[in-house]
């Protein structure tokens, strides 16, 4: 498992909050102002990311309960969608990367915990839905990353291999579910903060990169004609 010869890359499969985008800080402020509305109460930026896993509708239930989910969602929702352009920090050289993959004919997809609406939100906002061909959110599997079944369903829509196949993401449930997938894993570690460095690199990533274009390069070793280069970031 792991291992990628030159020109055998078929397909890059993204994780999207933290890897695709720096959306975190974001989903942190819209979930907090729906919920201190509806249960009187703030969390920490920690306490919500150790929610993560299931989409929002998910999480938001287990919070305010049933009753409230959907007027909370509502809420969260159109926080994301209004600040969303003053809270999220593009990372450089992402929509070179994935503009350089899709016209070489590379196959792209992304497995994300967040549900539809907010994926198709940021997607939309930073300009890249028409690079990705594939979009697996938390709402169309059973069981969310670690397990691997997102990333065997955005496969299958790719019709892609998992010897031809690269999973990049910044969470140790990433890189183990990357890992069971029998794929290449990659920890993108441009945006996540060094304490949380030690949690993914336990999960032993096939290869880590702490910027973009250190990433693009790499790819451009192992792409088909790996002579033409991608573009300089």
């Amino acid at each position: 498992m792991g291992i990628i010869q030159a020109d055998t890359i078929q397909g890059v499969i993204f994780d999207l909050d933290g890897t695709l985008a720096n959306t975190l800080p974001l989903c942190y402020k819209a979930f907090n102002h729906a919920f201190e509305k509806y249960i009187g109460r703030r969390f920490k930026d920690e306490e919500i990311r150790a929610m993560f896993g299931p989409p929002e509708e998910g999480m938001v239930a287990r919070v305010v309960g049933a009753e409230h989910c959907q007027d909370c969602l509502e809420d969260y929702w159109r926080f994301y969608a209004e600040f969303h352009d003053t809270s999220t920090v593009e990372i450089e050289g992402i929509w070179e990367l994935l503009d350089s993959l899709k016209s070489r004919r590379v196959k792209t997809g992304i497995v994300t915990g967040k549900g539809p609406r907010s994926a198709a939100i940021t997607l939309q906002k930073l300009g890249l839905d028409t690079l990705i061909d594939t979009v697996v959110t938390g709402v169309d599997v059973v069981v969310p990353k670690p397990d691997p079944e997102g990333i065997f369903l955005a496969m299958k829509h790719l019709e892609l291999r998992p010897g031809h196949t690269v999973f990049v993401g910044d969470s140790w449930a990433d890189i183990k579910a990357g890992r069971a997938a029998g794929v290449t894993t990659v920890a993108a570690l441009w945006v996540t903060s060094a304490p949380g460095h030690v949690a993914i690199l336990k999960e032993a990533p096939d290869h880590v990169f702490y910027a973009v274009p250190d990433f693009a390069g790499w790819l451009a070793q192992h792409l088909p004609d790996h002579r033409c280069c991608m573009p300089v970031l």
